[in-house]
């Protein structure tokens, strides 16, 4: 150094250099905590992703191998899902069932009291129990007991149903 050194000068110079260096070490801690705040993040987002697919696993597992009749219907009227178990009843595969109305599918004496069930739950009931002949893919009928509950906020109504044909078949009469 040629020139005199204030020391003055020296002091604010290296003052300033340490409160530089200062930030930029402040900026970088930040700059890591965001790093693992963010990679916390990340990744409790992934586990309760797993854990909900985990869960959609199961349910659909239950759902596809379950012996009952279980379906998931619009407030529109139309399947959305069902299990095996309805093409084992009616004989009807699942794009037939959900191309079409339920209505579609009930005996013409029967449709006005489903119309009802249905309007019922759509309009807020909570669950109802309903019986009616739902054609199979011979064009015979099969009873079917229905219990079906609303989801209004999803616009959705859970089924769960079972063959009941056996239980509403006249009796032979006996011979006395």
């Amino acid at each position: 150094m040629l020139t005199p050194i204030v020391p003055d000068v020296l002091k604010a110079k290296v003052s300033v250099f340490v409160d530089l260096f200062q930030k930029a070490e402040r900026i970088r801690e930040q700059s890591d905590n965001l790093r693992k705040m963010e990679a916390a993040h990340h990744e409790r987002t992934l586990s309760e992703t797993v854990d909900r697919l985990e869960m959609e696993t199961r349910r659909n597992r239950f759902f596809s191998l379950a012996v009952d009749m279980l379906a998931i219907a619009g407030f529109d009227g139309y399947f959305k899902q069902i299990n095996p178990s309805w093409q084992k009843v009616l004989g009807l595969a699942e794009e037939q069932l959900k191309q079409k109305p339920i209505i579609d599918f009930v005996h013409p004496d029967d449709a006005a009291a489903t119309v009802k069930q249905f309007s019922r739950l759509s309009l807020g009931s909570t669950t109802e129990y309903f019986e009616n002949r739902c054609r199979c893919s011979d064009d015979r009928f099969r009873w079917i007991g229905w219990t079906a509950a609303a989801f209004p906020s999803e616009q959705l109504i859970y089924v769960f149903a079972r063959d009941i044909t056996s239980k509403n078949r006249p009796r032979p009469k006996s011979k006395s």
